[in-house]
């Protein structure tokens, strides 16, 4: 004789796996962050990014990157031209489009301006002659970049297997006096030198002082 109890279980064993379901649908979605977007947004904006009030919006941006908040999220965009900023992505590209200097990073157009960079349009239908890398143009020995992460390891050599000779912080300034693939040679504030990575600092502004 079957149990009016095996109906009653029947149902309810159901109903708890599909809760278990749906809770675990909705626990994914949450810790994703807002859906929509090609790039993954951040909960918590880096550490040293610059804040940029903009008309009626506010943007970070840091590694070249730009984001904005949205419903407690800081979701990756495209800025619009006029944005200014105080830094340029170390690994930008140098155009030179009708006669004038242009830079390129992450698809994102900049001029140089009194101080840092300034977000621009790229004018149509004119010839592009790609000069190369910022490190081709302008970082020659002698120019200033910023540090742009807490703390940054400087080396004996130009890779991870040479040992840590000192650390550099958050901003400050180091002189290039050379360079090899993906790492500089820098003269530090002390004065001593060492070799730090190419992508944890960015080309200081032409205001900057070191």
């Amino acid at each position: 004789m079957i149990s009016i109890h095996h109906f009653v279980r029947k149902p309810i064993v159901i109903m708890c796996l599909l809760g278990l379901f749906v809770l675990a649908t909705l626990t994914t979605e949450s810790l994703a962050g807002p859906k929509g977007h090609s790039s993954p947004p951040l909960k918590h904006i880096p550490f040293g990014s610059q804040k940029i009030t903009y008309g009626h919006d506010n943007y970070y941006f840091h590694g070249g990157h730009f984001y904005r908040p949205e419903k407690g999220w800081y979701r990756p965009v495209h800025p619009p031209a006029g944005i200014f900023i105080n830094a340029l992505p170390i690994a930008a590209v140098t155009l030179i489009v009708a006669g004038l200097t242009y830079y390129c990073y992450d698809s994102i157009y900049y001029r140089r301006v009194s101080g840092g960079y300034l977000v621009v349009d790229l004018p149509e239908n004119t010839d592009t002659q790609v000069v190369g890398s910022s490190l081709s143009g302008l970082l020659a020995v002698g120019t200033r970049v910023s540090v742009n992460v807490n703390v940054l390891n400087v080396r004996s050599g130009p890779g991870k297997s040479y040992p840590v000779t000192a650390h550099v912080n958050y901003g400050n300034r180091l002189v290039i006096k050379g360079n090899a693939p993906d790492w500089l040679y820098v003269r530090l504030p002390d004065g001593r030198h060492g070799w730090v990575m190419m992508r944890f600092v960015s080309l200081a502004g032409t205001g900057a002082k070191g």
